[in-house]
């Protein structure tokens, strides 16, 4: 049986439960009430029974299309204010205020447009790199990388200052900088002066070059930009420091010698701060010199050429950067007798002559030149010569192909590769008499010998030798090396104490990612490849560019990367 509750409370004297809530309705029907959203209005007055937020107690209608107080009309107490919006952009800025539910003709949401004349700029709009807040925050140009160089440029010549360099997002130039650092004196509007082999030959601005390289020499002035092309000319640098910049690099810009002198002649007497940069220098002939000697009553008559590309004198200095010496090619020995007369033909230093001077290979290479003796490079009478990121590949010559040094001269050699240098007769990679010779991440490799010296100092440090006959070959020397990876075809150290197992000092292949032990340096990757025994193997206290331990060979350490 099933008893209501209104029934079970009458049986026991207690008084009735009303039904329903005489508040919710003016009559009591003793029915149950309905309010869904309990928001204390039932479903007959309620026009939205749904929604707790609309109901007939509602006080003011909102911006929300919802007739939010039941009263059947909708959003008729807007709650959102418009602000002039002078561009146009959607966006209000201070001034008086508007209320309406949608924005009314030249009215803008909120009042924070921090430039109401221009429709690019608005809060939260996306930051370009033009010197404005596009997006009201506050800052100028925030977040957006900042690669692009310039520099400044006091005199107004189009030429930057390039010891000011700075960097921007990307903007114009401002008026006072230069897109470039070509200017080595840039408080002199007539410096640099400018080159270029297609103009018809001018006063060497930049609206009217020079049409030669020797014009530009000859013109006193410290610094000279050098527009793409090729170059027929043989260069004697001048006695005061100057910079020549092929702005467009060697692989566009060609110095082409007339083949009877070296293309490049420095003996006059400059300094370090004279540079040399993007130009590939070839077709050089060398500097001829003849003489004759008479022994028991027979005279021979000798002419020797000097420096194919470069020739570098006493007194003398110059920094090559990112120059390319190649195919520069001297008279091959030649020893003959006729009518009595005995003459002999030698020459030196197919790439480069350096007879007492200073010379500097910073980048570049010296690639594919000949001479009887040091086809690459040839040092004599206590020259210098120092390399880094460097490429000594390709030359050949009756001996020493590679490099070679003597009377008291010095090399030094780092972040450089020595590669396939091929001799007619031993030896083909370093060679060095009475000398002295530092390798500092060097890579030398496909050689008969990587290095012959005789009364010469060697120190080696976190280098490869691989894929050489022998790998050092040393008389009456002082030698050391330490983290130097060494792995010659026949034997690694004749003539010195061998130090492998010593001072990080190892023997085997370093795994190169490509490697082919052949005369062709271009089908040659020396990255070490992955699980390489050479990776983070120099001395713990050097480090690369990523902060592990120094990598062994030309790609390691601080100066290794980049290249």
């Amino acid at each position: 049986m099933v008893v209501s509750v209104a029934a079970v409370l009458s049986l026991s004297g207690c008084p009735a439960v009303p039904t329903d809530d005489p508040a919710d309705s003016a009559v009591d029907t003793g029915q149950a009430v309905i309010d869904v959203d309990q928001d204390g209005y039932a479903l007959a007055d309620d026009c939205d029974d749904a929604d707790a937020a609309v109901n007939p107690g509602v006080a003011t209608d909102v911006c929300d299309e919802t007739d939010n107080d039941c009263d059947g009309d909708v959003d008729e107490d807007p709650d959102v204010v418009w602000y002039p919006d002078g561009d146009g952009d959607g966006y209000g800025a201070d001034g008086d205020g508007v209320y309406a539910c949608l924005a009314p003709p030249g009215l803008g949401v909120g009042n924070t447009d921090c430039d109401d004349a221009d429709a690019a700029t608005w809060p939260s709009a996306d930051e370009g790199c033009d010197e404005t807040d596009n997006d009201c925050d506050g800052l100028v140009d925030e977040g957006l990388p900042l690669d692009a160089p310039f520099w400044l440029d006091r005199d107004g010549d189009g030429a930057g200052d390039a010891d000011t360099v700075a960097y921007t997002c990307g903007l114009p130039l401002a008026a006072g900088t230069a897109a470039n650092g070509f200017d080595c004196d840039d408080a002199d509007a007539a410096s640099p002066v400018w080159v270029d082999a297609s103009a018809g030959g001018g006063d060497g601005t930049s609206g009217d070059p020079f049409r030669t390289i020797g014009e530009a020499i000859r013109s006193g002035l410290a610094c000279a930009i050098v527009a793409a092309g090729e170059y027929g000319e043989d260069l004697e640098w001048p006695p005061h420091d100057v910079w020549i910049r092929g702005v467009a690099g060697a692989g566009a810009t060609t110095i082409r010698g007339t083949g009877a002198e070296p293309v490049v002649t420095v003996a006059s007497g400059s300094s370090i701060l004279s540079t040399l940069e993007g130009f590939t220098v070839t077709g050089g002939g060398g500097r001829k010199i003849e003489s004759s000697s008479v022994v028991l009553g027979v005279t021979t008559w000798y002419t020797r050429y000097y420096g194919g590309g470069i020739a570098v004198g006493a007194g003398s200095a110059i920094v090559l950067r990112d120059v390319l010496v190649q195919d520069n090619l001297l008279p091959e020995y030649a020893d003959t007798t006729i009518d009595g007369g005995h003459y002999v033909t030698q020459s030196y230093g197919g790439g480069v002559y350096v007879q007492g001077g200073s010379l500097t290979l910073d980048g570049g290479a010296v690639r594919g030149n000949y001479a009887h003796n040091g086809g690459g490079v040839y040092v004599t009478g206590g020259g210098a010569v120092t390399s880094q990121q460097f490429l000594l590949a390709e030359n050949t010559a009756y001996a020493s192909a590679g490099l070679y040094a003597d009377q008291g001269s010095k090399v030094t050699l780092s972040t450089t590769i020595v590669n396939a240098n091929v001799p007619a007769t031993s030896p083909g990679g370093l060679a060095v008499y009475e000398s002295t010779l530092v390798l500092d991440h060097v890579n030398v490799l496909a050689h008969d010998y990587g290095i012959y010296a005789r009364g010469s100092s060697i120190d080696i440090y976190a280098s490869i030798f691989e894929a050489n006959a022998y790998g050092v070959q040393a008389v009456t020397t002082t030698f050391s090396a330490s983290y130097t990876a060494m792995d010659s075809d026949t034997v690694d150290y004749i003539g010195v104490t061998d130090p492998t197992g010593t001072s990080g000092n190892t023997h085997g292949s370093c795994l190169f990612t490509d490697f082919v032990d052949d005369t062709d340096a271009d089908n040659d990757d020396f990255v070490l490849a992955v699980g390489s025994p050479c990776i983070d193997a120099a001395d713990p206290s050097e480090t690369d560019v990523d902060g592990s331990i120094a990598d062994v060979g030309a790609y390691g350490g601080p100066e290794g990367s980049g290249w």
